[in-house]
């Protein structure tokens, strides 16, 4: 069952501990980091409530901008604590805005793990349903 664990106007994150699976929405503008501490305070505590060869599902599409350069340092290091914590497979439901895409997707690299890639949460939700 899927436990809501934070909201704000910047993030939702959310597990399933019985699919042992992190959900993320970004939504709203990525500029400021104004409140990245209690983001990587909420994301070690979900971390935590996942086993290894965990899967992640992080819904993009209601972001408005691409991330701050301050913001994509951040999303960086915590994908690097996901694969230190043994993530299995994560998909990613991608915003409209192509740079921000773009943004993603380096991002991914360069904190060494591969990501599938979906314009729908559905979509994704059932690849991710399929890894078994």
């Amino acid at each position: 069952m899927l436990k809501k664990l934070t909201e704000t106007d910047l993030y939702i994150l959310a597990v399933d501990e019985s699919k042992n699976r992190l959900y993320q929405t970004a939504r709203g503008k990525w500029i400021v980091p104004t409140i990245s501490y209690r983001y990587k305070e909420e994301m070690k505590n979900a971390l935590n409530l996942l086993k290894r060869g965990f899967t992640v599902l992080n819904d993009g599409h209601q972001a408005k901008t691409v991330m701050s350069p301050e913001w994509a340092e951040i999303a960086t290091e915590i994908r690097k604590w996901l694969v230190d914590a043994g993530i299995k497979a994560s998909a990613e439901v991608l915003p409209e805005n192509v740079i921000a895409q773009m943004q993603i997707n380096r991002v991914s690299r360069q904190a060494g793990f591969q990501t599938q890639y979906f314009s729908d949460v559905q979509e994704a939700e059932n690849w991710l349903d399929s890894l078994k």
